[in-house]
């Protein structure tokens, strides 16, 4: 699932969301930064660093996961 979207039924699903990311971000880097835990709820603290296929600009983007 992504930003609330409809859930992945199984790997096909996760394959094709990666699938995109590589095609758009061939040198994709994911980079645990953290994970806090309160409870029951969890969040994964990530920064994504690569290069546009298209343009070829770099990018860093930082974000979470709930």
């Amino acid at each position: 699932m992504i930003n609330r979207g409809d859930p992945w039924l199984n790997r096909k699903g996760v394959a094709e969301m990666a699938a995109g990311f590589y095609r758009d971000v061939p040198d994709l880097n994911l980079v645990c930064d953290g994970v806090r835990a309160a409870g029951d709820h969890m969040v994964y603290l990530w920064t994504f660093t690569g290069h546009d296929a298209n343009t070829g600009n770099p990018l860093k983007i930082q974000g979470l996961e709930e």
